[in-house]
């Protein structure tokens, strides 16, 4: 079906091109135009008569005859589209039909009839062209439909990744037509469903063969070796990742951050803005891994940002701003409303105050434990950054980061910023012991190693805190949070 005039000519130009495989200066293309034929309905409704008629100019200026092959052409098109109706399977989208169609159709034998017996077929014109309605074909149209591709999955191979991975795959199986197989309430019911399943099964299990290169996610692949149960590996690897034991303590240290996290501190290496979106995407995650009554309210997530952004005297400002808000109009900023204002003074905060890269220098990149071979050399890598956070930072690289500088070695942030590019140079070229020192934190004299007399490796801790009831309900009276979902402004510190 053709619905506007341009879509018309986008027909008539793929049948022309893609089908007949013709050049667009080719005698036929040429007596169309110069005929106003110029979409695909305009030649379904040419009489026989005028296609046999049909000239161009030649390139001598003269007016030639269209060849018979090219006359025949425009016939087969148009016994194909009629063919097509009476078969109950009328083309819908001109743009996928194929030259494979068109030839099986030109030697076929409902074709021959139109050449012997009545040359319009129809319902009310019986002949040997008449076919009953196609049958449809969902595995048939599975396999020539959307292309898929194994390779645009992207690989796990490290559980932090899942909350990634995760909404990459489901982005990826709903692109191509696999979305049931991550639907574990999917159940095929008809014969027909029921095959189509289990070819997406295939499918989907290839998939996961490939992607999944944690050891875990390599166990269950192994589990369904016999069965391909995509559906079934993917559900035991959500359960893993969601409600595990493992799961449980990941969201410890997730609810660890969002309540302790600061911009400002010397913790955060990069913009207000990303910091902001960072905190939110964590809130995201979190509240993915547990129940709806054990979500952030609206005005919890409020306050809770309000200190992540309190150290900054500019972020500050945004509740300031809230409270006379509050004061003129009775009613709090919703937690959308004061993070719309709040990205906006950060955008203008990271503008005037964020430093620029140093001209014709990369920032280094860095991994967290391998910052000195020597005394390290057998330390756990956990993960290479390049330059500033951004939004996929994980919690456990963010800790590791802060432990892997000595006490107290962290300027806050607006007092850096405020420091000459020249000082700022020569801060960064200092040791972090020297630079404990110069701020007045320095607890004791660094020891050096020497041969023979390897210093012991150093506990290494995730800087991560438990929370439960008790401190969590003393988090929410330091800010004024009461049982009834009413919220107060954090304190002035």
């Amino acid at each position: 079906m053709v619905s506007t005039r341009a879509d018309g000519r986008l027909a008539l130009k793929h049948v022309i091109e893609n089908v007949f495989e013709l050049p667009t200066d080719h005698p036929l293309p040429t007596a169309l135009t110069e005929a106003d034929i110029v979409e695909i309905g305009d030649v379904l409704s040419m009489p026989y008569d005028d296609i046999l008629d049909l000239t161009y100019t030649d390139d001598q200026g003269n007016q030639a005859s269209v060849g018979k092959g090219d006359k025949y052409r425009l016939r087969i098109i148009k016994f194909y589209h009629l063919h097509r109706i009476t078969a109950g399977d009328p083309i819908e989208n001109w743009l996928t039909l194929t030259r494979e169609q068109y030839q099986e159709y030109r030697v076929s034998k409902e074709y021959d009839a139109t050449l012997t017996g009545s040359q319009v077929p129809g319902p009310n014109r019986p002949s040997s062209s008449s076919t009953s309605p196609r049958t449809r074909d969902p595995i048939a149209e599975f396999k020539k439909g959307i292309r898929r591709d194994a390779l645009s999955f992207s690989v796990y191979k490290d559980e932090k990744q899942w909350d990634t991975w995760q909404c990459s795959t489901l982005a990826q199986a709903r692109a191509q037509d696999v979305a049931e197989v991550l639907d574990a309430t999917y159940v095929p019911t008809s014969p027909d469903d029921i095959a189509l399943f289990a070819k997406k099964q295939e499918f989907m299990y290839a998939v996961f063969e490939r992607t999944l290169q944690t050891d875990q996610g390599k166990a269950f692949v192994r589990q369904h070796e016999q069965d391909f149960d995509a559906q079934k590996i993917y559900s035991s690897l959500h359960d893993y990742s969601v409600k595990s034991t493992k799961a449980s303590l990941d969201t410890s240290k997730l609810l660890s951050y969002i309540t302790s996290a600061k911009m400002g501190d010397g913790s955060w290496k990069g913009g207000a803005h990303a910091f902001i979106l960072h905190w939110q995407d964590k809130i995201r995650m979190y509240e993915k891994q547990v129940s709806t009554g054990e979500q952030f309210s609206d005005a919890l997530k409020r306050v809770m940002l309000q200190n992540a952004v309190h150290p900054l005297e500019e972020l500050r400002a945004v509740k300031t701003q809230a409270d006379q808000h509050k004061t003129q109009s009775g009613t709090d900023l919703t937690y959308e409303q004061y993070v719309h204002l709040l990205v906006s003074a950060a955008s203008n905060y990271d503008t005037q105050f964020l430093p620029k890269e140093r001209q014709g220098q990369s920032s280094p990149r860095r991994a967290v434990y391998a910052h000195d071979l020597t005394v390290h050399e057998d330390a756990d890598i956990i993960e290479s950054v390049d330059g500033a956070y951004d939004i996929d930072m994980g919690v456990d690289t963010l800790h590791a980061y802060a432990m892997n500088h000595s006490p107290g070695s962290r300027m806050p942030f607006p007092r850096w910023q405020s420091l000459s590019d020249g000082a700022r140079t020569i801060w960064d070229t200092l040791s972090d012991d020297d630079k404990a020192l110069i701020l007045g934190n320095s607890t004791a004299s660094p020891t050096r190693a020497t041969p023979g007399n390897r210093p012991s490796r150093p506990t290494r801790a995730q800087n991560v805190h438990s929370i439960d009831a008790a401190i969590l309900a003393a988090y929410l009276h330091e800010f004024g949070i009461g049982t009834g979902g009413s919220d107060a402004a954090p304190p002035n510190y």
